[in-house]
């Protein structure tokens, strides 16, 4: 049995055979192979789709794993930012505490010595009182500062230096607690002792009453009047 077969054209010759014309055996090859044609074309379209779904969901992963790095680099970018300036406060707060504590020590001690030289000044004006003022009003005033030393005593002596041997009896004379209470104060001249000096004894003790004493505890109270004035400042 023959089957003549032709293509589209008029001259086309698609099958390979000579002027159209199949056998038998020849047809049923070609329909295998047309059927073997249109299955492979058939997978190949398969491969292909399921090679574009695997790429849509690669390039879909790519995509969100490129998303989510770039919200964790934003997320940090933000975070460095917010720590840099967090960091910078704080050491612009500091430094500013720094600066403050200076001037406020800066200004404690032009304080210190504001009081510091007024303590001086008055001290050495009350000094220049002192030393230019009556001799007998100092014993005076000495032998007052040491009642309590002559309430109990029977006798007392008042060690001075010689030259301030008249003031201090003119001084001593002068206490009428000393004449009301029958106390008997002898003023003796020590040498050895400088000007300025009072030295009271009895039998109770001895109390130094000197003028250099006195100034020096004159001194100290003003020292301490400084001190407390800048710590309550």
């Amino acid at each position: 049995m023959l089957i003549w077969w032709r293509g589209p054209g008029a001259a086309s010759d698609l099958t390979g055979v000579p002027h159209g014309v199949l056998r038998r055996e020849q047809l049923e090859a070609l329909c295998d192979h047309t059927t073997l044609l249109r299955q492979a074309q058939e997978q190949a379209q398969a491969l292909l789709a399921h090679a574009h779904e695997q790429a849509e969901a690669v390039r879909a992963r790519a995509q969100q794993d490129a998303e989510a790095l770039w919200a964790q680099a934003q997320s940090r970018i933000e975070a460095a930012c917010e720590e840099g300036r967090a960091e910078g406060e704080r050491q612009a707060a500091v430094a500013w505490h720094e600066r403050q504590a200076g001037h406020l020590v800066q200004q404690a001690d032009a304080v210190r010595g504001l009081h510091e030289k007024l303590a001086e000044v008055v001290t050495s004006a009350v000094e220049r009182i002192v030393h230019s003022g009556d001799r007998a009003a100092l014993f005076q005033r000495a032998m007052r500062s040491v009642q309590s030393l002559s309430r109990s005593a029977t006798a007392l002596t008042l060690k001075v230096h010689p030259d301030d041997a008249q003031a201090a009896r003119d001084g001593i004379d002068s206490v009428a607690a000393l004449q009301t209470a029958g106390l008997s104060v002898e003023v003796v001249a020590d040498p050895a002792l400088p000007v300025g000096s009072c030295v009271f004894e009895s039998d109770l003790g001895v109390v130094d009453a000197s003028l250099d004493i006195q100034l020096t505890a004159l001194r100290q109270a003003m020292s301490r009047a400084v001190r407390r004035a800048v710590a309550e400042d």
